[in-house]
């Protein structure tokens, strides 16, 4: 998506950085530990975990809440921006060929900082996260970092700020000393820059917060950190024209994890979903589907589940009924979960989606495929059983012990591997060829999106 900062390496091609697909018939454990140093699996799989760079990092800093903050983003930017030249704290994303006054001076006043281009003829990247209103319980407003712009495509009054308006990037975290909103151009001094590891630790800085446990048995300052992981930045809202100098932000899950919602709020009218959260959605109605059809049942906090619908919902409840149904038939003939529906979009206000029109959707759901493991190798579907038994059972007593996970809440095994569990090259080459399986299988529907 993006290409390698002025003075690194050239970058690698799709092939390179993808992989080949391999049939489950051919995925041999030798097969499938024959991976590029430039392919994403072994830039994942051959460092430390996550959880040991968090840790590592924490040991090295002085503990606050914003440090703890900043730990998690740097052990993200390590693990999945470093292999490719792009973790620096001071890396700025822009479009290919883009420029701005505002640009141009943060170059100049500071040259240690990388601008990185996003190509105009690859997908346009949009990182979601959150802001959240810690004194108006736990509310949350949606939040988006893109090359071209920051910020949220909203209006929304909370009780201790103002969030709306979109910017470029660079303004995002300073502004003008004024009061009233506008639309045009603005001076501004931005005195923090936000980068792309801010952008990625926060759209994924959730996964921190039951590492706090793991802190707790380091530190007798953990207590102090109730949202351990989740970031403090400078923000800037041109709706409300004010500059809070100290905003709370939280993951993208605050609003919607899957990315529909901001398509949504685009008119983006063809979108495939690829739902890969460690959970199963036929089990249950809290998954992060049902919040988009105004189903959910989950509750943040102190914040009840009727918001988190209010929240979210874009499509009508009918919906979901049918994504089940027919997702259900799908498991039990052993096949790959994929659905195509086509829905009625509604208005969300505090979604920033304008409703009255139809959106086709098709989704992939990672699950188990029986027909994928039955035609794997012996010796590969031998090593997949031991994994799920005795390597999970392993993975899920040491969780326990740190009181990252219930005795009651065991891991689900192969494919819904937590992150941290994945620090096999052969894990993580497995996951890939079966996440590739199911898209083949969604090829019928992929093509009928792409014909409409």
């Amino acid at each position: 998506i993006f290409k390698h900062p002025a003075g690194e390496p050239s970058g690698l091609d799709d092939e390179e950085f993808l992989g080949e697909y391999v049939a489950p018939e051919e995925c041999t454990l030798s097969k499938l530990l024959d991976i590029h140093p430039g392919n994403f699996v072994y830039a994942l799989a051959n460092g430390p975990t996550i959880i040991e760079m968090f840790l590592a990092v924490m040991i090295e800093q002085t503990v606050s809440t914003f440090i703890a903050a900043a730990a998690w983003e740097q052990a993200v930017s390590q693990m999945v921006l470093a292999p490719y030249g792009l973790s620096s704290g001071k890396c700025v994303m822009a479009v290919e060929g883009f420029t701005s006054p505002a640009l141009e001076q943060l170059i100049q006043k500071h040259p240690e900082v990388k601008v990185i281009r996003a190509p105009r003829n690859k997908p346009f990247p949009i990182i979601n996260a959150a802001i959240r209103d810690d004194r108006d319980n736990y509310r949350f407003a949606p939040f988006e970092f893109t090359p071209l712009y920051g910020g949220a495509a909203i209006n929304q009054s909370m009780q201790s700020l103002g969030v709306g308006g979109l910017v470029e990037i660079v303004g995002l975290t300073g502004g003008p000393n004024v009061t009233t909103p506008f639309d045009g151009q603005v001076e501004m001094t931005p005195e923090f820059v936000m980068s792309l590891t801010n952008a990625v630790g926060t759209s994924s800085s959730a996964l921190a917060v039951p590492l706090r446990s793991v802190w707790d048995v380091l530190s007798e300052f953990s207590a102090q950190m109730p949202w351990l992981g989740m970031p403090f930045f400078p923000y800037w809202s041109p709706i409300y024209g004010h500059l809070n100098r100290h905003t709370p932000f939280a993951d993208g899950a605050g609003v919607e994890n899957l990315g529909v919602v901001s398509l949504l709020r685009r008119g983006v009218q063809n979108i495939l979903v690829s739902y890969a959260l460690g959970e199963d959605v036929l089990d249950g109605d809290k998954t992060d589907i049902t919040r988009l059809f105004g189903v959910s049942q989950v509750a943040y906090y102190d914040v009840e589940s009727n918001y988190v619908n209010e929240l979210t919902q874009v499509f009508d409840g009918s919906g979901y009924q049918r994504l089940i149904d027919a997702l259900r038939e799908k498991s039990k003939l052993g096949l790959p979960l994929v659905h195509k529906d086509t829905y009625t979009v509604l208005t969300n206000k505090l979604a920033g989606v304008k409703g009255g029109w139809d959106v086709n959707v098709v989704w992939v759901i990672n699950a188990v495929v029986p027909d994928w493991e039955k035609k794997l190798p012996k010796e590969t579907k031998e090593k997949l059983d031991y994994d799920r038994t005795d390597r999970q059972a392993q993975f899920d007593n040491f969780l326990n012990r740190l009181q990252l996970v219930r005795s009651e809440n065991k891991l689900a095994g192969f494919p819904l591997l937590p992150t941290s569990a994945l620090a096999s090259s052969l894990s993580m080459s497995m996951l890939s060829q079966f996440s590739t399986y199911n898209f083949l299988s969604a090829e019928t529907e992929i093509q009928q999106l792409a014909a409409s």
